[in-house]
């Protein structure tokens, strides 16, 4: 079943998007959601769930995370099918299944970590009952089976039960078995793994739209890389497109601030290049400037293409006195997010749109007051300056509200986009950065009181996290420390200016 949209190359345009990390659709955000990739050209979408579905017999698989119920995922199959939309089941098959292991039946069949025990009798119980769900609800007959990131397949107790084999002839196994299992539901499979790329029945290209690892999305990077990547896709005879919105580490990143990456990736299937022509195509369907939009970045990248973690993220999680990544914040930090602010702030009261200016427009604000707290205040306590420790204290405090003003617009995007479940992470985090603030402020009134003699805290030696080495480790993925860049597997660094406000 596949629904052919005009001047689409591909079999099936499909949108990926990631119900896993603790953000999982609300049924309104999601049909908002189809109704966007239907206009664009999309005929396929694909809902990437690890554990949060309903599966009969286990009521703990994914329990207390958000899961879909069989009537939920019987809703929104009926109504993508209304929008010519194809709702494919993307399930996870071999690894990506850590949450499952918090509970203690499901350790019967952990290989190790985040594993399934290939060739126990128990873990085809368990994918046989995924595939009921997915046969019951989806009216499809495809399912996209993940078994990628296994990297230790084999190397837990599968090792103490079975003895030492390589990795590719378990994976070769337990993948036989899958399909066979899928096929005996009616499937036909893709089957994305880490060492063969994506295995299918027919090809297909899979692209990314990088929202995650931050609270902004990477709209610029991810529209060059999809731009190559669809070219080459239809120059090969690739038969299917696969775009995809993998989220990670709390879900902290809105789905619809990628719209403009949504967006550029359908003009360019359909053969639509010119950056003008397709602004102003953005503009008439979403009732904003592309340009504008894309502010939600909170970067340039006309002097590069990298893709990095950026400053606004890790200044509102850095300890006031800890400071670990005091030293890698450059002086013109709090100028560019003062500068962003005001980019930023025209768009907060758009009526479809604005929530996710103010939500960037707060979280800037907090970086600009908060970027060099720890600097200023390691600085005046060596001096001994107490009066200006008390001045500090009363900005932590300022900092506090700042924070708390942030909390609340992301809790409404979140709850724009998302169940409330898995927002007790952001809950938890933002809390404790709060909570911090006014510990750290108390430390010092009462150093400053004469209540205590020292501060401990403030008396280590910063080092600089960077710890640059000599070797390159040849991984491409850098990490954005305002002027510079480090490798996050080796430290190596480089010098190119990553961070810095749209003019």
């Amino acid at each position: 079943m596949t629904f052919k949209h005009e001047n689409i190359p591909f079999k099936r345009m499909a949108a990926k998007v990631d119900c896993s990390r603790n953000a999982v659709w609300n049924l309104p955000a999601l049909k908002k959601w189809i109704d966007v990739i239907s206009k664009l050209g999309y005929n396929a979408l694909m809902l990437y769930t690890e554990d949060t579905y309903e599966v009969d017999g286990h009521p703990y698989f994914g329990y207390g995370r958000g899961r879909f119920s069989k009537e939920e995922l019987k809703e929104i199959d009926a109504y993508a099918l209304t929008k010519g939309v194809e709702l494919i089941p993307s399930i996870a098959t071999l690894a990506h299944l850590p949450t499952i292991f918090r509970w203690p039946q499901y350790m019967q069949i952990l290989d190790t970590y985040d594993i399934l025990l290939c060739e126990d009798e128990r873990t085809y119980e368990l994918i046989d009952a995924m595939l009921t769900t997915c046969e019951e609800c989806f009216t499809s007959r495809v399912i996209d089976l993940n078994m990628d990131v296994a990297d230790m397949l084999g190397r837990g107790k599968y090792m103490s039960l079975h003895g030492y084999h390589e990795r590719a002839e378990v994976f070769a196994r337990h993948e036989d078995k899958v399909r066979e299992l899928a096929s005996k539901h009616g499937f036909e499979t893709i089957l994305l793994s880490g060492k063969d790329g994506c295995k299918a029945d027919e090809s297909w290209c899979v692209g990314d739209v990088w929202v995650r690892n931050a609270f902004n999305p990477e709209n610029n990077y991810s529209i060059h890389a999809l731009r190559g990547q669809i070219e080459e896709a239809k120059q090969e005879g690739v038969e299917n497109m696969m775009v995809c919105f993998f989220g990670d580490d709390g879900g902290e990143c809105a789905r619809f601030a990628g719209l403009p990456s949504l967006f550029c990736a359908s003009r360019f299937a359909k053969g639509i290049t010119d950056i003008d022509t397709i602004k102003q195509d953005f503009e008439n369907e979403f009732g904003m400037a592309f340009d504008d939009f894309m502010l939600l970045d909170l970067t340039q990248r006309n002097e590069t293409e990298e893709c990095g973690v950026h400053p606004s993220r890790y200044i509102l999680y850095n300890d006031p006195f800890m400071g670990l990544m005091d030293l890698t914040i450059p002086d013109h930090t709090r100028a560019d997010h003062e500068e962003l602010m005001e980019l930023l702030k025209p768009h907060c009261g758009h009526p479809e749109w604005g929530y996710l200016f103010q939500t960037m427009y707060d979280l800037c604000a907090v970086a600009a007051a908060k970027c060099d707290i720890g600097m200023r205040i390691h600085a005046a306590y060596e001096a001994g300056d107490k009066a200006k420790l008390q001045e500090l204290a009363g900005e932590l405090r300022r900092i506090r509200d700042l924070v708390e003003t942030f909390y609340k617009s992301f809790r409404r995007q979140w709850m724009a986009e998302n169940k409330g479940h898995g927002f007790d992470v952001s809950n938890v985090r933002m809390g404790g950065v709060m909570t911090r603030l006014v510990h750290c402020a108390r430390r010092l009134e009462e150093y400053v009181a004469g209540q205590t003699d020292r501060i401990m805290e403030l008396e280590d030696e910063q080092l600089d996290v960077r710890t640059p080495t000599s070797a390159d480790c040849g991984v491409r993925k850098y990490m954005n420390y305002g002027d510079r860049n480090a490798c996050m597997y080796c430290n190596t660094v480089s010098t190119n200016v990553l961070f810095k406000p749209r003019r």
